[in-house]
């Protein structure tokens, strides 16, 4: 049974408009973040099991490749992997806390700048609050951190 002509156009009108990259995208991220708030309880640990898998499955094909390729026995190519794991670990934390810490940095010079834009001018007085304030913020937060 063929579909209706309005449905057909209906479709054709929605391709049209989900034609732009930046549209999928946009329209992607939000279909995204209204399944989480719905149904974020039962998707995120299927994600995170999901994800869980990919790697076992990535290490899993790793060690068979190395114990063929260099004759290790499976105990050693656990071994290596779990080194080189830990290895990429430490080397992409490192390179994250490296950009946090940059990205961090220039936020605080762009709320500085703009602190000082809003009052006009570079006084002691507007740097201390801004100093006060920046120290009640980053306290609130380490203490949100450990409750």
């Amino acid at each position: 049974m063929p579909m209706p002509a309005w449905v057909n156009k209906s479709l054709a009108s929605c391709y049209r408009l989900m034609s732009g990259r930046r549209v999928r995208q946009v329209f992607a991220i939000a279909t995204t973040v209204v399944l989480l708030i719905g149904f974020g309880d039962t998707l995120l640990p299927l994600v995170g099991h999901g994800l869980h898998v990919l790697v076992e499955i990535i290490e899993l094909a790793l060690e068979h490749l190395l114990e063929a390729a260099f004759g290790l026995s499976p105990r050693q190519a656990q071994t290596v992997l779990a080194w080189g794991g830990l290895m990429i670990v430490l080397f992409l934390s490192v390179h994250f806390i490296r950009k946090a810490y940059r990205i961090t940095q220039r936020t605080c010079l762009e709320a500085k700048k703009r602190w000082c834009a809003f009052t006009n001018s570079a006084t002691a007085t507007a740097m201390a609050w801004f100093r006060a304030l920046l120290i009640l913020g980053s306290l609130g937060a380490t203490v949100y951190l450990f409750t």
